[in-house]
């Protein structure tokens, strides 16, 4: 276990550096977005392995033996179970019909429209990400049906209808590739219920076997049926609710939990579920094997993004004055500030009609930009990958939203700190201000 900690630390530090150097080699060399949805995928044929390469089974890392034995409760988060939704997550095709196509009609920029935003996103691609399945065969390798801790942030739609079985994620089905799709974040239900929340979410609250204690881990609690939420009251701006039975949905809700990071934090919180704090050792041991363990709050730190915020001057009624990263804000303080800017806007249409939509001042951008602009433009060239969409009548327009993801994700790193690298003899020398 040592060994895959180590693994996955000095694994990370390596994709940072090289993202910040290929960032600064895509300026240069790399055709702009425009040029490069010239791009055609290539045969699978290109992707025969090497010569001289060694024969490993579709499940194999490196030839060592696994230090420990592991199962899939080994791997049990607490909140939404498989195979308890009654209604299914819909497809992110299905919310196209109003959320995509209208900008041209009051002259918007296109990716203020949610569809195509969140098209260009990585939320839309972590199900079809190539170094996540490299990461994945990693984990299964190392520590056995690991990958169904991936899967459930990775391809939740999937996991929740209970194919993250066998854990290689290969009963996923191009659907499920969707990544974090709409309905993901728009069924969520904050874990700690207030009076400001909707009530429905107390239903839901007193169904959960396995309570949410701490954000993380994708443990999300999400409607089993098909509520919707949001931060706005839709139906009081519309004078009608646009989710309604006729349309395939049960209501619309107004939920401030969709404003607050801990929702955000759900995911971006990522602790080792085999190993926990000791207290009488003073160190991280391995849990009791084949059982759950639930004390989420003693598991080995992996990522702690949710948590750096939380102890951050951002996390502060004032913010950090930033208008680089806030759109209409000149202060940021919570994740959706900086990654899903206010914009002004309409965020749909009805009837292909944006007549009688209100424009706001505070449209949440659902682009969801992060830093990463080089798996957008590797997508397209891997067939693998690229199959899960590029069949589509509207392929165009999302490789177009890929592209603008990628350039999104270059202005945000621009805006956000200076890479410095050169050569010393034989050492790299890489500075970040």
């Amino acid at each position: 276990m040592r060994r895959l900690i180590i693994l996955l630390v000095s694994s990370s530090l390596a994709i940072l550096i090289i993202w910040g150097i290929v960032g600064l080699l895509r300026q240069a060399n790399t055709p702009t977005a425009q040029a490069s949805v010239q791009f055609a995928p290539q045969s699978a044929s290109q992707f025969a392995p090497l010569p001289n390469h060694p024969s490993l089974a579709p499940d194999a890392g490196l030839p060592a033996p696994r230090i420990t034995t592991t199962t899939l409760l080994d791997f049990f988060q607490p909140g939404t179970q498989p195979n308890q939704i009654t209604d299914t997550i819909d497809a992110p095709q299905q919310c196209m019909g109003c959320h995509e196509g209208y900008s041209n009609q009051i002259d918007q920029p296109a990716d203020y429209e949610p569809w195509t935003g969140w098209a260009g996103s990585m939320m839309a691609q972590s199900g079809r990400d190539p170094i996540f399945y490299a990461a994945l065969d990693i984990a299964n390798a190392d520590a056995a049906f690991a990958g169904e801790f991936c899967l459930r942030c990775h391809l939740p739609r999937g996991w929740l209808d209970g194919r993250s079985t066998p854990t290689d994620g290969s009963a996923m089905t191009p659907i499920d590739q969707e990544g974090i799709q709409c309905e993901v974040c728009h069924r969520a239900v904050d874990p700690i219920y207030s009076g400001e929340n909707p009530a429905r979410d107390l239903t839901v609250l007193a169904a959960i076997t396995s309570p949410v204690i701490m954000p993380g881990n994708a443990g999300l609690i999400v409607d089993t049926a098909d509520f919707r939420r949001g931060p706005f009251d839709v139906v009081a701006d519309n004078g009608f609710d646009p989710h309604n039975p006729a349309a395939g949905a049960l209501d619309t809700l107004q939920s401030p939990f969709h404003q607050e990071a801990a929702l955000c934090g759900s995911c971006h919180d990522i602790s080792n579920p085999l190993l926990s704090w000791d207290e009488p050792s003073q160190s991280y041991t391995l849990n009791p094997s084949n059982q759950p363990f639930t004390d989420t709050t003693a598991l080995f730190p992996i990522e702690r993004t949710y948590s750096e915020w939380l102890l951050s001057d951002f996390n502060t009624p004032q913010g950090v004055v930033l208008p680089q990263f806030g759109g209409n804000k000149s202060a940021v303080s919570t994740c959706q500030d900086c990654h899903m800017q206010d914009v002004t806007g309409v965020g749909a249409s009805f009837f292909g009609s944006v007549g009688n939509i209100p424009e706001r001042n505070d449209l949440p951008q659902h682009d969801l930009t992060g830093a990463n602009n080089w798996v957008p433009l590797i997508i397209p060239q891997m067939p693998a990958f690229s199959a899960t969409f590029s069949t589509e009548p509207f392929a165009a327009e999302r490789l177009a939203a890929l592209y603008a993801g990628a350039d999104r994700a270059t202005a945000m790193l621009q805006n956000a700190a200076e890479l410095d690298i050169s050569l010393s003899g034989t050492q790299l020398m890489v500075t970040i201000t």
